[in-house]
C-alpha cells in the first residue's frame, strides 16, 4: 500500500475536545483486490525523522491498482510533545508513511507482514 497524505488540520472541539484532523489517501498496490487492512500510520519530517505514529484499521474493499480517501482523527492532547509537532509540521514539510500489518484479500486469503 502506498499512503499519500492529502490535508491537514485542527479541529478545536468543545471542552477541550480538540483533534489534529487529516485525509490520507490509500493505493492498493497489493496486486489483488482487497477486503480490509490494518497498520501503523507514520508521520515523519522530511529527513525521514518520525513524528508520530499511529494504528489504524479500514475495512472499506478497494480493487487492484486502486485508491481509497480517507479521513481520520488524532485525539490532541497539549501535554504531548509529538502531537504539537504533528499540529504544527506545515503539510509540505509532513510525509506519511504506510506500514502494513495485516491485509484481507477478497478471495478470503489473509496476509501477514
Amino acid at each position: 500500500f502506498r499512503a499519500t497524505l492529502q490535508k491537514k488540520g485542527f479541529f478545536e472541539g468543545e471542552y477541550g475536545k480538540n483533534a489534529i484532523t487529516f485525509t490520507v489517501d490509500f493505493e492498493n498496490t497489493t496486486g489483488k483486490a482487497v477486503r480490509a487492512f490494518d497498520g501503523a500510520l507514520v508521520f515523519t519530517d522530511l529527513l525521514g525523522n518520525e513524528i508520530i505514529s499511529a494504528k489504524l484499521a479500514i475495512n472499506d474493499p478497494i480493487d487492484q491498482g486502486q485508491k481509497l480517501t480517507w479521513e481520520g482523527k488524532l485525539d490532541f492532547n497539549q501535554f504531548i510533545a509529538a502531537h504539537g509537532n504533528l499540529r504544527n509540521a506545515e503539510i509540505q514539510n509532513t510525509k506519511t508513511v504506510f506500514v502494513l500489518k495485516r491485509v484481507l484479500f477478497q478471495d478470503g486469503e489473509v496476509k501477514e507482514f
